[in-house]
């Protein structure tokens, strides 16, 4: 609330769950609803099925919220000019066509998809907890990309990355303008890129299906804390 420090908290697109066992009726509840994949609640019903999961299962509520699809965050990335990545390993993937060298690289928009998307000859751990990791790594190397451009104190530079990234943005209602989102942005200036913590939901094998996973007991405390 006082922009002073921020928490990204990254969920398994494979996490088992309650969820609505309706996501078309609002008078559906999570409390009484099934367990089902994290994933499949958006592709059933949407941001708001999803929103409603979020909120039933770790009582928080959502009070905005943005989806980007995979060319707004390749356009939000290009809009900043590149990212620099670091690789302990270098990684030459025909999937994905990502062919990196070990070190440290700047990646523009094309390989910034690339490097958070893939799942193959990325060393030991291909795995969607590795790809959460490398995620949110890039994520921090794009906040620290864009304070450090002053993008946040620059209007010009300001509006370039917002309009690329609306193009390619779903929001709710109240953050569907270049100019809400703005106020959005200009609200952090003073946030120091230290005070921005990533975290993942602690998880295990779900025993049903050792190919999913479900929350461990410890994830209670992370939704209270927030």
């Amino acid at each position: 609330g006082d922009r002073k420090s921020a928490v990204v908290v990254s969920i398994p697109r494979d996490s088992m769950t309650r969820a609505p066992s309706d996501c078309k009726d609002p008078k559906s509840s999570v409390a009484d609803g099934p367990i089902r994949q994290w994933n499949a609640n958006y592709s059933l019903g949407g941001p708001a099925c999803l929103i409603r999961t979020v909120e039933g299962t770790t009582g928080i509520f959502i009070d905005h919220f943005m989806v980007v699809n995979f060319l707004g965050f390749q356009s939000m990335v290009d809009a900043l000019g590149s990212v620099e990545v670091c690789l302990p390993q270098a990684v030459n993937d025909p999937k994905s066509h990502l062919n990196l060298p070990a070190g440290l690289s700047r990646v523009t928009g094309k390989e910034a998809l690339a490097f958070v998307r893939v799942r193959h000859n990325i060393g030991n751990d291909a795995s969607d907890l590795g790809r959460i990791d490398r995620q949110q790594a890039f994520l921090s190397s794009m906040i620290q990309e864009a304070t450090s451009t002053n993008l946040l104190l620059r209007p010009d530079k300001l509006f370039r990355f917002l309009d690329a990234a609306t193009k390619s943005l779903t929001t709710d209602p109240a953050l569907g303008n270049l100019n809400a989102l703005r106020e959005v942005a200009q609200s952090v200036v003073g946030l120091k890129s230290s005070q921005i913590r990533f975290v993942t939901v602690p998880v295990e094998a779900y025993p049903p299906d050792h190919n999913r996973v479900q929350w461990t007991s410890a994830a209670d405390p992370l939704w209270t804390s927030i």
